[in-house]
């Protein structure tokens, strides 16, 4: 094969650089770039994916009730020992009330804690802001498993309600995820 290109003028013959004066130029440079973005994001993806293949998501339904003075402690999940358990969602729900007719009244309040409640375990309430009332049906929602609340077992997710209407059957649909330790180590 020989290395002239014929065209209607005169013949040209294309000579590599000299040994020593390749120039990598910009399109090589910029190649090299987007190479490396492609593997940091291929390796996030495998991350996540492998993280999810050995995670378990359940979706479970916790009823209760409100006592004679509307409050209600509850225990939502306990993380099995060796295992990390991430909440990604909590509804709460009343018998009786519709997001259409919700209960608003100006003292409820709605409290996740990560851990037996007390100082230090809250992880979200609602209302979050002075003088706007929380609402049954509520729901917590978190946009992925980064931001949502994580738990090490043994310990369990609580939700606690106070000031809610008296005497109420009521009902706490959760999502989790569940990862033992071991698992998590070894991404």
């Amino acid at each position: 094969m020989s290395n002239v290109i014929e065209s209607d003028e005169r013949p040209y013959v294309a000579h590599p650089p000299p040994p020593g004066e390749e120039a990598a130029g910009p399109a090589l440079t910029q190649l090299v770039e987007q190479t490396s973005r492609a593997a940091a994001a291929l390796e996030h993806l495998y991350r996540e994916a492998r993280w999810k293949s050995q995670a378990r998501y359940s979706s479970i339904a916790v009823p209760f009730a409100t006592d004679g003075s509307g409050n209600a402690t509850v225990q939502l999940f306990e993380v099995p020992q060796d295992s990390q358990g991430t909440l990604v969602l909590c509804a709460v729900d009343e018998a009786g009330v519709t997001p259409q007719a919700a209960d608003t009244r100006a003292t409820l309040s709605l409290i996740l804690h990560a851990g037996r409640p007390g100082v230090g375990s809250m992880v979200d309430c609602i209302p979050q802001t002075p003088g706007v009332p929380a609402q049954l049906p509520s729901v917590f929602l978190y946009g992925n498993e980064l931001t949502a609340p994580r738990v090490y077992g043994p310990t369990a997710f609580f939700l606690q309600v106070q000031n809610g209407n008296a005497s109420k059957q009521c009902v706490a649909r959760i999502g989790i995820w569940v990862l033992r330790n071991d698992m998590a180590a070894a991404l």
